[in-house]
Order: C-alpha cells, then sequence, then structure tokens
C-alpha cells in the first residue's frame, strides 16, 4: 500500500467527540503513512498522541517580520530613537505574528517621532511578558486609532459567524445600505461602492482583517478575522450596543437590549421568538436582520420599522419594508420574490444567488435605485427589464435560453453605470456576436468585465476597432471572443490598472508579448491561441530545437516589465505525441523561471485524449520517412 499524508483542522473544543469518530477510520496499517492535526484546543490534543505546541518567533525573526512590514522590504535606514522603540515594542509582542504585524502596520502610519508615543499610549502589560493581554491591547489601540467610520465598517464584520468566509463586494453593499458609506464623502470621480473598496483595503493595510485570495490569480475575493480580533470587535459591539447575535447554541452573544440596531441569527430557528418577543427585543429599531444557516424561518416583518438590510430564506410581505436596501435570499429554495418587491424604491442590492427562481420578477424592473442585482443560474429575465435598471453596477446573472441572452446581450448597452459585470455568453452567431461588442462598448466605467461562455471559432476581424477599453479596467476575461489578432485597444498607455487578463487571439505574434510586457499592473495571463504552434518542436540528436520564434512567444521575459505572478499556459494535445507534450511543458517551465518574477505557473493540457498513442505515433513517423 502507498505512504499517505492527511491533514485535519479541529477548530472548536466542541469537536473533541469528531476526533473519537475520525479516528475510528484511521486504522494502524504499518504503512508509516502520517495524520497531522491542527486544532486550538489543548482538550482535543490530549486524545491525539503526539503534541507539537508551536513557538513563539524568535527575537530575530520578529524583526525581520516587523521591519519588513514597516520599509516595505525596502533596506531604509531607522534612527536610533527609532530602532529602541522598535526593540520595546517586540519584547512585548512576545514573538506572536498577529501583534506584530498590527503593530507594524500602526507604526507605518505614523512619523518615526510618535513611534515612542505610541508604545507608551498602548498601556502594556507590567505583570511579567504578558503576551495574549499585550496583543490584545495592540488590537485595541489600533481600534481606536481607526477614523469614525472605518470603526463601523470593522464591528459589522463581526456579525458573520466565525470562521465564516466574507465574500468582499457584498460586504461593501452592506456597509453602503447600512449609510456607513455616505454620498457626502463620494465624488464625481470616486462613486460609493469605490469608496468601500478603499475602506476594506485599509482595514487590510491596518491588520484588522485578513484578505481572502483566489489561488489561481491572486484576486482578493473576501476577507475574514483572526479570532482575537473577532473577540475584541464582539466585545466592543456589546458595549457599543452594536447588534444582538443569537448562535447555535441557544446562547445571545451580543446584548444590545432594547436600542439594538442589528439582529443576526446563526443555525437556529427564528420561529422559537414568537411575534410579542420579537417586539419586545426592540426590533422596530432595527437597521439590519441576518439569519444565516437556519431551518425553517418565519418572521413577522411587521416588527420592522426602518429595516435597511435583510438576508434571510423567507421574504414574505415584504411591502412595509420602504426603507429597505439590502435585501438578500440567497442559497434558499424560495421559488418566487412576492410582488411587493416592486415597492422597495430604496432596494440597493438584491442578491437571489442560488435560490430555486426560473423567472425574474417584472416589478424587479421598477427598483430604480438597484445598486448591485445577483441572480441564480438558468433563470429567464422579462425582455426589456435589465435595459431598465440604469443605476446599477455590479450585475452578475446566467441565463437559460437563448432568447434572453440575446435580449440582455443588447441591454447591456443601457447599463451606462456598471463597475462589475459577470456573465455568460455563448455566441451563436456574428448578429450577436457585434451586438454584445457594441454593448460593452458602452461600459465606460467598466472594472471587472468577466463574459464566459463560447466564442464563434473563426477571430473577430475588424469589429474589434470600435471598442475602446476603458481606462480604469482592471480584470478582464472575455471567453465570448476570439480575436484574430490581438486588439489595438490593448495599448499600455490606456490600461494601466489591467491587474487580471484571460483572452484568446487566434495568432499571436512576438510583437504582441511585447505589448503585454509594457502593461504596468499585470499580474495575471492567461492567453490562448488557436493557431499558433506550441507544439512544434524537432529533435536533433544533441539539443532541443523549438521552432524559430517559439522562445520568444513564451519568453515571459518580453513581459518582464509588469509585475506579473502567475501564468496559465495551456498545451492543445490534440494529434501531438506524448513527447511533444513533455517537451512543451518543460519549454514552458524554462520560460517561467527565466522571468525575473519567477511566476507561479500551471499547465492545464485540452483533448488529453486526443493525443497520439505509441501504435499511431509510430505510423505517423514511418508515413513521413523518405524512401531509401
Amino acid at each position: 500500500m502507498p505512504r499517505i499524508f492527511i491533514a485535519i483542522n479541529i477548530e472548536n473544543e466542541l469537536d473533541k467527540k469528531s476526533w473519537e469518530l475520525i479516528r475510528c477510520v484511521l486504522q494502524h496499517s504499518n504503512c508509516q503513512s502520517r495524520v497531522l492535526v491542527t486544532t486550538r484546543s489543548f482538550e482535543v490534543t490530549i486524545h491525539i498522541g503526539d503534541i507539537y505546541k508551536m513557538q513563539p518567533l524568535s527575537l530575530d525573526d520578529s524583526e525581520i517580520l516587523l521591519y519588513s512590514r514597516i520599509t516595505g522590504g525596502e533596506d531604509r535606514f531607522l534612527d536610533s530613537l527609532s530602532t529602541e522603540a522598535c526593540d520595546k515594542i517586540l519584547k512585548k509582542c512576545g514573538g506572536v505574528p498577529l501583534a506584530i504585524i498590527t503593530i507594524a502596520s500602526l507604526l507605518v502610519s505614523k512619523s518615526w517621532e510618535d513611534w515612542a508615543k505610541v508604545y507608551n499610549s498602548i498601556g502594556f502589560s507590567d505583570r511579567g511578558n504578558d503576551i495574549v493581554e499585550n496583543t490584545r491591547r495592540i488590537l485595541s489601540f489600533s481600534y481606536y486609532d481607526l477614523p469614525s467610520h472605518l470603526k463601523a465598517c470593522l464591528l459589522y464584520v463581526c456579525l458573520f459567524r466565525e470562521e465564516y468566509g466574507i465574500e468582499k463586494n457584498l460586504l461593501i453593499w452592506k456597509w453602503i445600505a447600512e449609510g456607513f458609506i455616505q454620498n457626502e464623502q463620494a465624488t464625481t470621480e470616486i462613486e460609493l461602492f469605490e469608496l468601500g473598496e478603499g475602506y476594506f483595503n485599509e482595514l487590510i493595510n491596518r491588520s484588522m482583517i485578513e484578505p481572502m485570495e483566489l489561488e489561481d490569480n491572486g484576486y482578493v475575493y473576501g476577507c475574514r478575522l483572526h479570532d482575537m480580533v473577532l473577540d475584541l470587535a464582539r466585545s466592543l459591539s456589546s458595549e457599543e450596543k452594536f447588534a444582538t447575535i443569537l448562535d447555535s447554541n441557544d446562547q445571545q452573544i451580543l446584548i444590545g437590549g432594547s436600542n439594538t440596531r442589528r439582529f443576526v441569527v446563526h443555525g437556529r430557528s427564528v420561529e422559537e421568538h414568537n411575534h410579542t418577543q420579537l417586539v419586545n427585543m426592540g426590533l422596530e429599531k432595527v437597521r439590519s436582520f441576518s439569519a444565516t444557516q437556519c431551518g425553517d424561518i418565519n418572521v413577522v416583518t411587521s416588527c420592522f420599522r426602518v429595516l435597511r438590510v435583510f438576508t434571510i430564506e423567507d421574504c414574505s410581505h415584504l411591502g412595509s419594508l420602504c426603507h429597505l436596501r439590502y435585501l438578500g435570499v440567497l442559497n434558499t429554495q424560495i421559488d418566487e420574490l412576492p410582488k411587493e418587491v416592486g415597492d422597495l424604491k430604496f432596494l440597493q442590492t438584491l442578491n437571489l444567488s442560488g435560490t430555486g427562481m426560473q423567472q425574474l420578477l417584472e416589478g424587479v424592473g421598477l427598483l430604480k435605485q438597484l445598486l448591485c442585482l445577483r441572480v441564480n443560474d438558468s433563470i429567464t429575465v422579462p425582455s426589456g427589464l435589465i435595459a431598465n435598471l440604469t443605476s446599477l453596477q455590479e450585475l452578475k446573472i446566467w441565463l437559460a435560453d437563448d432568447a434572453s441572452t440575446r435580449q440582455l446581450v443588447k441591454d447591456l448597452g443601457e447599463l451606462r453605470e456598471l463597475r462589475m459585470l459577470r456573465c455568460t455568453v455563448h455566441v451563436s452567431d456574428e448578429s450577436m456576436e457585434r451586438d454584445l461588442l457594441k454593448s460593452l462598448a458602452n461600459l465606460h466605467k467598466i472594472r471587472t468585465l468577466c463574459v464566459f461562455g463560447s466564442a464563434l471559432a473563426r477571430g473577430i476581424i475588424g469589429e474589434e476597432a470600435c471598442f475602446v477599453a476603458p481606462q480604469r479596467l482592471g480584470q478582464m476575461c472575455l471567453e465570448c471572443f476570439k480575436f484574430s489578432a490581438l486588439p489595438v485597444w490593448m495599448d499600455s498607455t490606456l490600461l494601466l490598472n489591467l491587474a487580471h487578463l484571460d483572452v484568446t487571439v487566434n495568432l499571436v505574434q512576438e510583437q504582441d508579448m511585447e505589448i503585454l510586457g509594457r502593461l504596468p499592473g499585470l499580474c495575471y495571463l492567461k492567453l490562448s491561441s488557436d493557431h499558433t504552434r506550441l507544439l512544434s518542436i524537432r529533435k536533433t540528436t544533441d539539443m532541443d530545437i523549438i521552432q524559430p520564434g517559439f522562445e520568444n512567444l513564451l519568453g515571459f521575459e518580453n513581459v518582464a516589465g509588469t509585475s506579473l505572478q502567475r501564468v496559465t499556459g495551456t498545451i492543445q494535445c490534440e494529434d501531438a505525441t506524448a513527447a511533444e507534450v513533455e517537451e512543451a511543458k518543460a519549454a514552458l517551465a524554462h520560460a517561467a523561471d527565466l522571468h525575473p518574477n519567477c511566476p507561479t505557473l500551471r499547465i492545464e493540457m485540452e483533448n488529453k485524449h486526443k493525443m497520439l498513442s505509441t501504435e499511431r505515433e509510430n505510423g505517423a513517423h514511418q508515413h513521413q520517412r523518405k524512401p531509401d
């Protein structure tokens, strides 16, 4: 039997019984396999076996972490006073990475002269080296150093479940619905959502939240809270009567009393509270109500008077929620929205992802202030509905039929305020292709443009000239098009913010790679090509020779001027020999190694089942052999 390595993470003390169940299936087989278990619970470790307790960082490693965070990795000089303050702070951090990273983020925003004041202001514990207490004081000081608007945004994050990944965009839309981001703070150049993105990034920079990235392209899609930050945020929320949270263990975590403004239920039935109890808890003053991972839910919405955020499964009688800004019924089996949804004149976000709806209600077209719309897979949309939502800034939609898709392709051109578009379009003819390209050309404010699906077999010739890429475009994935050549609008002087690019070009030339190399912000590149032979490799007696131009085509040194971090290489294996495929993989790996950034390379092989078998390969070689 092969040796196996298994990693298991047990988060809570309550999972001690779970470990007893797990170990029943992990039989001793003398195959030298290993099981690694990580847990914060000492009670669980008693039952596991050999224990390795994580040690704090050494003083040298602590200094490296602190200074690299402060200087951004640069070898900048710190004067003696700054160094002395850092030494004192490091001793109080006790080698805890969270404490070091948080204090570093705090010091970056201060002048060197103020670092000693920061140390004195924190009020570290005098009881020896109380690491936990000192870390908590660092976090507390960092919180009170936040501007008031960031304090509210951070406290709102603690309403989510522990160990729960929080999607960035939906979090920002909830901040907007709550009023944490005001119109007065925005400008004609910076809209509310972009301002919220700035708040999100600032909380990351201050190490108050931890970013969550997509593994393949590094895109930050969400965040989570460290346990100690979560404990602090919930403690502060309780003091400020910020929220009431009911967890699955029938415990009321935060008590807001009759003045509670936010009511959250985690993993329990809301029906346990009758109408009278809800009213007595002061729900008529609640601005946000959310129920996650609950069973049957039945809430009398007449309890609410000023509700702005509503995330729940059952959403009957919505008409009375005239102040509602956010409505989310994601991942439920609701079949349709109440007709009253059209009366929610102030609604900004409507999230219907993962529901059982087959058709979008016509009343949604009346929501003139709607900024974000997300619908579930395979839904049909009444004709012209999307075109009426001219305030939309984010649209995420997957349509069920060709007729709805054709209408969407035309309607997109009316959404001039759109910042983010994620949809699927299977282009079936040239007319649909032209309409889609024309609509996309009207999206001058777009920042994330992802149109998945399939393209026509032939490449676009000439039509792309009418498309002018928006200057603020940051992410672009166009599976719906095949360009005959690299589009002329892919200009480094215009696309200054383009970080993620995924396009298909029929014929890629060396100068195209040089053009891509001048894109200053490029972090992720996926360039697919049908007609450029990536497998045209011949072998000589002493070395592998790649077809002329191939080494430059794959030469990522041509994009050395970018901040390229990840590269996806796709190898078309149809009618290729196993040796050719292996040589192509080696060439891709070598090209990535030559790049000064040493980007992470992921190789995808398409049509692997259509590779030449050994018999066909030998037959092909015999067919190509010249007669004596």
